[in-house]
């Protein structure tokens, strides 16, 4: 019955409106199997997963997980080949016009069951909240990271990030390129010198000009293998320069990781650890343990990895990090989860 499951609806209206996708798919594995009385009898749930605005590569992902995490009555179960989701749950993405950190707010409100999520940006949302707003929420895992990538030229000489002080620098920006993580490096390095800025362009004129030497280094946040470097990389020789905690202000480092870009992940670039920026699926605090549990179980199963696989590098994770998070603890119905997966 209804009043017995621990997962918790929302209303056909915000189904609708947040969820087209996640009905597609109900439609599509309702028409690929016939209908078996022990798939009726699970009755179906709703669960919102808010994320950023509509187009963002976050709400995309979100868009991901919610058909990986889905397993609407009718359809075909896991052991059948077909989705290994948490059974009778729909779950559905929901764009925050305003940002993740309103997504926040509609998870802590109740108007979301989860939230995909920036670590700074879950930083910032605490460090501006209540006391009790860690206590609120919980993760259930730590998904792939953007990564700040500081290109130079193979043959540049330089070695350390503290040596582009004073030097001409251009930013990546655009769909696929953030320049707040970068600017945070440049502030704390004091790159920059009085009164002049970094050249803001998209990432393939960034490219071009350290071809050029107009620049003497690139900086962009990507999620990495990006395609545009990935082909870029075999006709202009790059080298990544690494980086380190120390690089960013002590009020930022809780939300950043160090993560390390392996060696040929493009041509010719060998290995190096630079600073990660986290994606947390969050949870509230008070969700139901089995329900958490469920959700860890149907994320890492291999059907919906290869589903996300296709989101491209947005689309990587790594079982070995999801448990870590140095902003909030892990739901305990996510701790089961994880004990239960195979080693």
């Amino acid at each position: 019955m209804v009043g017995d499951s621990p997962f918790l609806p929302c209303s056909r209206r915000q189904w609708l409106i947040g969820g087209a996708a996640s009905l597609l798919f109900a439609g599509q594995t309702r028409a690929q199997a016939p209908t078996s009385e022990a798939s009726l009898a699970v009755e179906p749930r709703f669960f919102r997963l808010a994320a950023g605005p509509l187009g963002s590569a976050t709400f995309a992902l979100a868009v991901g997980l919610a058909t990986g995490l889905s397993n609407p009555p009718g359809g075909r179960g896991c052991e059948r080949g077909g989705s290994c989701g948490v059974p009778g749950l729909i779950v559905v993405a929901q764009g925050a016009a305003q940002g993740p950190r309103r997504a926040l707010d509609l998870l802590r409100a109740g108007q979301a069951e989860a939230a995909l999520v920036p670590a700074r940006e879950l930083l910032a949302w605490l460090s501006a909240g209540d006391a009790n707003a860690q206590d609120v929420l919980r993760t259930l895992a730590t998904l792939s990271a953007e990564t700040l990538h500081v290109f130079v030229r193979q043959d540049d000489p330089l070695v350390d990030v503290a040596e582009l002080a004073g030097q001409p620098l251009a930013l990546a920006q655009g769909p696929d390129a953030g320049t707040g993580f970068a600017r945070q490096v440049i502030g704390q390095g004091h790159l920059i010198k009085p009164g002049e800025r970094a050249q803001l362009m998209p990432l393939e004129f960034a490219l071009d000009a350290l071809a050029e030497g107009q620049v003497r280094a690139a900086m962009a946040t990507l999620w990495p293998p990006n395609p545009l470097v990935l082909a870029r990389a075999r006709t202009l020789p790059l080298r990544l320069l690494a980086l380190g905690p120390d690089a960013v202000s002590p009020q930022v480092r809780a939300a950043l990781s160090v993560e390390s870009v392996a060696g040929g992940l493009y041509p010719g670039v060998a290995a190096v650890d630079t600073l990660g920026h986290p994606l947390l699926l969050v949870v509230r605090a008070d969700t139901p343990e089995p329900l958490a549990e469920a959700l860890v179980k149907a994320l890492w199963s291999p059907v919906t990895l290869k589903g996300l696989s296709n989101l491209g590098a947005v689309g990587q994770f790594s079982l070995a990090g999801a448990r870590r998070s140095t902003l909030l603890p892990l739901h305990p119905g996510a701790e089961a989860g994880y004990a239960a997966l195979p080693k």
